[in-house]
């Protein structure tokens, strides 16, 4: 910084990927005023456009609109003063530095070293995957698709991949070029997973591949990359690590997500349980895995893909016998029959907590049931014909009532014979 002597430079990191914080020197420090604010604002976007700067009308756009006007003109430059004055208090900046040099908005003080994670990830990234062109920032499309070659390129996107620790500025989602920056930063994060996958994978580096792809997972728990988990799992032969990498993904999927597995997972989920196969001497021990740990009384709760099979397999057991079942469908809704679009105060995941227990209390243990949907149930009642379907909806539904929190919500109960083209669908919902 001018007037200052310093034999080294301080360091001032700024993290944006994901929480947004400054630490000169590795310790953190806030600076004052909001960050939603037009002077925050304004120190973020030089910060991010570092030594290029930003044009004094591209200021005026993102932070007013883009209709300039004179008092926009008026109110940016007391934006601009009230930073400076905060920077001078916080010790990064003195007097007789400026920001604005001949209509280019730039912060660059001397004495200061300013490592910027978003400006690092886009440099790993796009040095990576070989995006052409200087002003590639909003430009996705110009990326060459072909793969790095060679260790140092491999190093970039595990620094580009180490980088992103989540959305840019999740804080300041609600002004429009953080939002146009999150997709363009998530999706550039996205190319270099997918570079990871296909690079890695190819070199036999499972290891690194199985490292990017659970970190994806846990940022956005996508499909595309419990496939390659399971893929690099299968490629390290750890296949019973595949094997509960593989339940753990498909209990996300269908019960948090409310996603039916596709068919690529299914085929990885089909192939790990036809590798993994007992010896005689693991009989005991397999026996043992299979039954559960403790007597529980009520239905069996498994997962969606796990219930299918259930179902399946219950069908060709009452082949040539006469044995009623019947399939139950409860579906939550608000009182007006609308499902509820989001989720207020985590209350209707409370209610589906609440039913999923209900339910398991009123069933028998040859029963089954699963979270079809984010406000469904269903279940396979064993043994039960039509006229009992009823009976069991009514424990069920006062089961559930004995809360108040749940009073906003009604359940809709569907039920149908196993096999339907021998007896007629019936259907009952309580208010």
């Amino acid at each position: 910084m001018t007037g200052t002597d310093r034999r080294e430079k301080d360091v001032l990191t700024v993290h944006m990927m994901g929480d947004f914080w400054i630490a000169l020197n590795g310790e953190k420090m806030k600076l004052p005023g909001s960050l939603f604010s037009k002077t925050m604002n304004l120190f973020i976007l030089m910060l991010l456009c570092g030594e290029k700067g930003i044009e004094r009308r591209k200021v005026l756009e993102l932070l007013y609109g883009e209709e300039e006007t004179d008092n926009d003109s008026g109110r940016l430059r007391v934006v601009a003063f009230r930073l400076k004055r905060q920077l001078i208090a916080a010790g990064l900046m003195t007097k007789e530095d400026h920001f604005n040099e001949k209509g280019i908005f730039r912060w660059m003080p001397d004495g200061l070293e300013l490592q910027v994670d978003a400006r690092m990830f886009e440099t790993a990234a796009k040095r990576a995957i070989k995006i052409h062109g200087s002003e590639g920032r909003r430009d996705l499309h110009a990326m060459n698709r072909k793969e790095p070659e060679g260790k140092k390129q491999e190093g970039l996107l595990e620094e580009a991949c180490n980088l992103y620790e989540g959305e840019f500025l999740t804080d300041l989602t609600s002004e429009i070029w953080v939002a146009e920056n999150q997709l363009y930063y998530q999706e550039l994060y996205f190319q270099c997973i997918r570079t990871c996958i296909q690079v890695f994978s190819e070199s036999g580096q499972h290891d690194r591949v199985l490292t990017v792809v659970r970190k994806a997972a846990r940022l956005y728990p996508y499909e595309e990359w419990f496939v390659a988990e399971l893929d690099a799992l299968i490629g390290m032969g750890c296949w019973k690590e595949a094997l509960e990498a593989s339940e753990q993904s498909v209990r996300m999927l269908t019960e948090e997500l409310g996603i039916h597995p596709s068919r690529e997972l299914t085929a990885r989920i089909r192939r790990i349980n036809a590798r993994i196969k007992g010896s005689p001497r693991d009989l005991t021990e397999i026996h043992g895995k299979l039954r559960e740990k403790k007597y529980e009384s009520g239905g069996l709760y498994c997962d969606y893909l796990e219930f299918s099979w259930i179902y399946r397999h219950e069908l060709r057991r009452l082949e040539g016998m006469d044995q009623p079942h019947c399939l139950m469908l409860c579906s939550v809704t608000e009182k007006s029959g609308e499902i509820a679009l989001e989720d207020e105060g985590g209350l209707l995941e409370e209610a589906m907590t609440r039913l999923g227990k209900a339910i398991g209390n009123c069933l028998h243990r040859a029963d089954t049931y699963t979270r079809y949907q984010k406000n469904q149930y269903l279940i396979l009642l064993v043994g039960t014909g039509q006229e009992g379907c009823g009976r069991i909806s009514s424990r069920i539904e006062s089961c559930f009532r004995q809360n108040s929190r749940v009073g906003r919500y009604q359940i809709h109960y569907f039920h149908a014979p196993v096999f339907p083209e021998t007896e007629g669908a019936g259907a009952g919902e309580s208010d």
